[in-house]
């Protein structure tokens, strides 16, 4: 895997989650919970897909590979919370989460940061 491989990936996985977050958002301001949009286990998303197969092949030994997993995994349930309320109609609960969410997406942006960044520095996967 090269290292623009990963970049894309990463720029990736940036642009989705900015959109599950505008999602999130959205559902919190009264869009009707759908199941194209519905939570899925961090490893069965399609960036984790990649991040916990191939990625972690190449990159699992790096420094900040385990800081964008658990951010990514926290960013997962805040959202699984988030959708659970609203689709019971809780939208106070769901606007409770709201801090939590920008916080839980704020560090997985500010990790998948750190990790490109160890990415560019590091020599390219043979793998």
């Amino acid at each position: 895997m090269s290292k623009n491989e990963v970049l894309l990936m990463l720029l990736k996985a940036r642009q989705l989650h900015l959109e599950w977050r505008s999602h999130a958002e959205m559902l919190i301001k009264g869009m009707e919970p759908n199941d194209a949009k519905a939570p899925v286990e961090d490893h069965r998303c399609d960036f984790g897909k990649w991040f916990y197969g191939p990625a972690k092949e190449c990159l699992g030994l790096l420094k900040y590979y385990d800081l964008v997993a658990e951010s990514h995994h926290v960013m997962h349930a805040v959202y699984g919370e988030v959708y659970a309320h609203m689709r019971h109609h809780k939208v106070t609960e769901a606007k409770g989460k709201l801090l939590e969410l920008a916080q839980a997406s704020d560090t997985l942006l500010d990790a998948i940061d750190l990790f490109e960044q160890e990415v560019l520095a590091a020599p390219e996967c043979q793998r």
